[in-house]
């Protein structure tokens, strides 16, 4: 919802995809500000679709999983949560890796 925010004078967004892309939240940003609504309404779509790729299991389960699949941190949460399921991480993965967003010997895991 950052470019919807930012339309009506938001100075930013609290997005946990963010934490995985962190440079495709700043891009949008930067072609909003800049100008180039249409392309920060292709790239608010692109976010989408990785927000949307994260809703599997309990938050925040799957960003915790996408953090670990980067290499970034470990991949359980506090209790009562449990670690995403394999059955949910594994296309997870697979997102990731066709999306850019691991390096090639992770995305081979």
């Amino acid at each position: 919802m950052l470019v919807a925010s930012l339309a009506v004078g938001g100075a930013g967004t609290i997005c946990g995809a963010g934490n995985i892309a962190p440079a495709w939240v700043v891009r949008i940003y930067d072609e909003f500000t800049g100008g180039d609504l249409p392309a920060a309404r292709l790239s608010q779509d692109r976010l989408y679709k990785l927000v949307m790729a994260l809703r599997g299991g309990v938050f925040p389960t799957a960003i915790k999983a996408a953090l670990h699949l980067q290499g970034i941190c470990e991949p359980w949460t506090a209790p009562p949560v449990t670690r995403l399921d394999a059955k949910l991480e594994s296309p997870l993965r697979e997102r990731l890796a066709e999306w850019g967003l691991l390096s090639a010997a992770r995305s081979r895991h």
